[in-house]
């Protein structure tokens, strides 16, 4: 567990209108970038996370998905700064449209092709894998379970010659058997959503990368928040385990796909 240094997680960074929460507005993540730098943040990725001391006044600013939006709006402005992030990539939907998630109103998002991809890494960020088809998890069999986990990382370092050491686990549903595997197959952390409680303790504690995300109402003072202590940021973790609840309904959707 890297301290409890913030760390962010975004979505979507795009003015394109649609029905879900998980948006936020590219003149939106500039002012909270912005903010970021103001208050004298170093930003790092994931793994230089782990390697931070806990005094250090340090921030991640992590991407699920891997949305275009991430390489066309918010990589410009972090590059502005030379600030690196951490993006997670589902990979059997590199390049493509996000089918895999609901889409009301049949709005879509394309996600980032492996040419971005190539140089958002030369470019200083962390490629994390976000599984192969980003479902539940929980749901699959063992090894249903360890082709997610493993060919992801294998298609991720072989296309881009990387080492992938993070995962993002899909809806931040995850157990000890995820851990488990993902800790086996050569991951050493594994990106979550902000718990309401502590449910790992020693070495499964130690693994994880507990993150807060930034959604479209987000303005300056929820985001001091997310990167404060103390009641402030207790109201962004219950408020983030609320709208986790959502996640169940892409998942149900996806189920009825089948």
């Amino acid at each position: 567990m890297p301290f409890d240094h913030p760390v962010l997680v975004y979505h979507k960074v795009d003015d394109k209108v649609e029905w879900g929460l998980t948006r936020v507005h590219p003149n939106a993540f500039k002012r909270q970038i912005n903010l970021l730098q103001e208050r004298n943040y170093k930003f790092v990725t994931i793994s230089e996370l782990y390697g931070s001391v806990e005094s250090a006044k340090v921030v991640a600013i992590t991407f699920d998905d891997a949305y275009r939006s991430a390489y066309t709006h918010a990589f410009p402005v972090l590059k502005e700064l030379n600030a690196p992030a951490t993006i997670y990539v589902i990979t059997d939907y590199v390049g493509m449209e996000n089918k895999w998630d609901l889409n009301v109103g049949n709005v879509t998002f394309q996600h980032t092709s492996w040419q971005e991809l190539e140089e958002l890494k030369e470019n200083g960020w962390e490629i994390g894998s976000h599984t192969l088809t980003h479902r539940d998890m929980r749901k699959l069999d063992i090894e249903e379970l360890k082709k997610e986990f493993s060919a992801s990382k294998e298609l991720l370092e072989s296309k881009l010659n990387i080492s992938v050491k993070s995962i993002s686990f899909p809806f931040g549903k995850f157990g000890v058997r995820e851990i488990e595997t993902a800790k086996a197959l050569g991951y050493t952390s594994g990106a979550v959503f902000y718990p309401l409680f502590n449910r790992f303790k020693g070495e499964h504690e130690l693994f994880i990368v507990k993150r807060l995300g930034v959604y479209l109402w987000d303005t300056k003072i929820f985001l001091n928040f997310k990167i404060s202590s103390g009641i402030p940021k207790l109201l962004e973790i219950l408020k983030q385990n609320l709208l986790n609840l959502f996640a169940s309904i892409t998942i149900f959707s996806q189920s009825r796909r089948k």
